[in-house]
């Protein structure tokens, strides 16, 4: 298996594993809960980090380079990749949120909610598909010298989180992780 379709498969299950913690904190809040907005506010920095500056600009030239090579993939790429730009946006008015309740802004809970479950269904699906639709033609249609292009042109950098080093901005958000292993 290509070491590239490798990376952003296990960075899914990272992700997922973010993805897990924001969705009991939004549960909580259903409940009437207190939920940790300090939690939620760095599992969104992290996300505005490393996912959206590496992992989502190496996803895409992947499934760029899948659809040159096979027209077929033209409409479930393009999808794909247009997700991207949602994803980011949905992502940036959730932390809006979280930031405005971190501030002591007037935000009703409902809607914190409700723009927290559309942006972890779309997470989730989006990498459903990418993991079901599109990687399993990438590796069987990319050659080597598509992998090579793409490796020479994604952006390499050590994932702060999930790396071998935790970067010590996100310790607290890392001892959460591993406190609900």
């Amino acid at each position: 298996m290509p070491e590239i379709l490798a990376r952003i498969e296990r960075e899914h299950r990272n992700f997922a594993r973010l993805l897990d913690l924001l969705d009991d904190q939004l549960a909580r809040l259903g409940r009437g809960e207190d939920a940790d907005f300090r939690l939620m506010s760095d599992i969104m920095r992290y996300v505005g980090v490393y996912p959206e500056m590496v992992h989502l600009p190496t996803e895409a030239l992947v499934v760029r380079c899948l659809i040159d090579r096979d027209a077929t993939q033209a409409e479930v790429g393009g999808e794909l990749l247009a997700e991207h730009d949602t994803l980011r946006q949905l992502g940036h008015a959730f932390n809006d949120l979280v930031q405005g309740v971190l501030g002591g802004a007037i935000i009703p809970l409902d809607r914190v909610r409700s723009v927290g479950h559309e942006y972890l269904d779309l997470c989730r699906s989006h990498a459903r598909r990418g993991e079901r639709e599109v990687f399993p033609r990438a590796r069987e249609v990319l050659t080597a010298e598509d992998w090579d292009r793409i490796r020479a042109e994604i952006t390499s950098a050590t994932d702060p989180l999930f790396g071998d080093i935790v970067d010590q901005s996100y310790q607290d958000l890392y001892d959460m992780i591993e406190r609900e292993r």
